[in-house]
């Protein structure tokens, strides 16, 4: 379809992928969606791999979606806050 796009990317055990519409990426910068990540994951030890709960991976998508939602809501006066579009 036109303004479609195919991206090709190498993803590793224990990668978090965060998949999104322009809804969540047009309100959100990339460094926001990483620092709501990281402020949900422990970082691994060297050489050992634990799946992520999936109940934890649900938590980070609410929060992101929450988050992106927070920055598209009418304030006082009637006017959208700031958002990076």
């Amino acid at each position: 379809e036109r303004g479609s796009a195919v991206h090709c990317v190498s993803a590793y055990e224990g990668d978090i992928i965060v998949l999104g519409s322009d809804g969540v990426f047009d309100n959100l910068f990339l460094d926001e969606v990483v620092d709501i990540c990281n402020e949900a994951l422990v970082p691994p030890r060297p050489g050992t791999f634990v799946p992520t709960q999936p109940a934890l991976l649900s938590q980070i998508a609410k929060r992101i979606v929450e988050e992106s939602h927070a920055k598209s809501r009418v304030g006082k006066g009637g006017l959208l806050p700031e958002t990076p579009i």
